[in-house]
């Protein structure tokens, strides 16, 4: 006997990768993830509270096809990303799977992306600049030590005819 998915609510709007979802039970807060879909489900990332039992999120993986009506399971977590030794020299997709063809990740911590910001009084400033070893970067845009930085990238396939 095949059971359903357990379904926490459904969603009632679609705007481009904006959906409306009603929820059933428990309210998810901002940065919680939802899913629709049983296989390779769509990810929404909740962007607003609407009301009582509805909530607007954004899909983040919008080729994913989603209909109004579909099932919505609410994870009761936010959007988390590896953090630790396993990632250095890995190429990530922005759900923190390996898109390397390396293996699973291993010595990896997964966080939440949205931390609380450090307090200035525990920066660290200076003018070292962080060597990546992309010439590009550390030529063109090189990174000071202790900063933030966001590479963004796609995977290029070529078809031979």
């Amino acid at each position: 006997m095949v059971h359903a998915q357990h379904e926490d609510g459904r969603i009632i709007g679609i705007e481009g990768s904006v959906v409306d979802v009603r929820l059933f039970g428990g309210m998810p807060r901002i940065g919680d993830v939802l899913e629709a879909g049983d296989e390779a489900p769509a990810i929404i990332e909740v962007a607003a509270i609407l009301g009582p039992e509805r909530v607007r999120g954004l899909v983040l993986n919008p080729h994913r096809p989603l209909a109004a009506g579909m099932a919505v399971r609410n994870r009761d977590r936010p959007l988390e990303f590896p953090v630790g030794a396993g990632t250095f020299g890995r190429m990530l997709n922005m759900f923190g799977e390996p898109i390397d063809d390396g293996g699973a990740l291993d010595d990896v911590t997964w966080r939440a992306i949205r931390q609380p910001p450090v307090p200035l009084s525990k920066r660290r400033t200076g003018e070292e600049v962080f060597l990546t070893g992309i010439k590009a970067i550390d030529l063109l845009a090189p990174v000071e030590r202790g900063g933030k930085a966001g590479l963004f990238g796609a995977r290029v396939s070529v078809r031979r005819c």
